[in-house]
């Protein structure tokens, strides 16, 4: 299982794993999930590299977020329209809680604009949130989340409506 990071990756991991299993006992689900995904992001960044582990953190975001996005899909009973993909980024886990993540979608005529605005995701500083993860140079992971719905829509970066940072 060499894969794009070696051997040395699984092994980083495993010893990693090992070492805080009777800690990950104690927590909740989703507690430990998350200390869990940011104590190996923040390993990959230590052994590896600020870029490497931006990029694995994409990768992440790709590959989970766009089976997530066919499964709520599917769940919902939703075609693969403007309106269906709205509606499954409105309610995406990678871009919750509202409160944490400002998303806004607007759809109007054959186009969804997608736009992030100043919020806690983004000013994150000791670790990087999924969303905070998609610029201008890095939409492929939102096109991933889009083709869970429909895999022959396409993203692009747009003109940034007043106010936002992404778009």
């Amino acid at each position: 299982m060499a894969g794009f990071f070696g051997d040395e990756f699984f092994r980083l991991r495993l010893d990693d794993a090992r070492q805080r299993l009777p800690e990950k006992q104690q927590l909740g689900h989703d507690q430990a999930d998350e200390d869990q995904d940011r104590e190996l992001a923040g390993a990959m960044e230590e052994r590896f590299g600020l870029d490497v582990a931006l990029e694995m953190a994409r990768q992440q975001l790709a590959g989970v977020g766009g089976v997530t996005s066919g499964r709520i899909r599917r769940a919902l009973g939703l075609g693969d329209d403007l309106d269906s993909i709205a509606t499954v980024l409105a309610l995406h886990p990678a871009f919750l809680p509202r409160a944490y993540v400002d998303l806004r979608i607007d759809v109007s005529d054959d186009r969804l604009l997608v736009t992030l605005h100043p919020c806690e995701a983004l000013a994150e500083s000791s670790e990087v949130p999924w969303p905070a993860l998609l610029d201008r140079d890095h939409h492929r992971e939102l096109e991933v989340l889009v083709a869970g719905v429909n895999p022959r829509a396409r993203c692009a970066p747009a003109a940034m409506p007043e106010g936002a940072v992404q778009a």
